[in-house]
């Protein structure tokens, strides 16, 4: 962890886990998937659809992100996606420094959100932010 003059910390992400609220009777893929191949994450007793997640080594480096769709997972690891700068570009991803900067109750970066819990014993923090009226659930685990 680093912190600068504004106060503010950040640390190297290892996850970063990007989903959007559903209610119990929408229908994506297979609920008998479970772990990282089920496209739901459950928070507080409420469904979340996974759209992204990204698996970073301890530099802020990217080595893996899975994207989840209708038709499938789709995984992309480091070589693929130095080869495919358009796909990097389309969805915003970046290869190298992925940090996440917190405030005193917020995240200032990648996104802006607020923190609504942090687990202490795994090092995540669980962040909600409304994006063109969704609600969305950014899960950061930091090493």
């Amino acid at each position: 962890m680093h912190s600068n003059r504004n106060g503010n910390k950040m640390y190297v992400l290892r996850t970063c886990l990007q989903a959007s609220y559903v209610g119990e009777n929408y229908i994506f893929c297979d609920t008998a998937l479970k772990g990282e191949r089920s496209c739901f994450v459950s928070y507080k007793d409420r469904r979340f659809l996974k759209k992204v997640k990204q698996f970073i080594d301890t530099s802020g480096n990217i080595i893996k992100i899975i994207k989840y769709s209708p038709e499938g997972i789709l995984s992309y690891d480091r070589k693929e996606l130095l080869a495919d700068k358009a796909l990097l570009e389309i969805n915003g991803w970046k290869l190298t420094n992925n940090i996440l900067k917190i405030g005193t109750d917020s995240v200032l970066f990648p996104i802006r959100g607020i923190i609504v819990s942090y687990d202490e014993k795994d090092n995540i923090y669980y962040v909600q932010r409304r994006n063109k009226g969704a609600e969305e659930l950014f899960v950061f685990e930091i090493w």
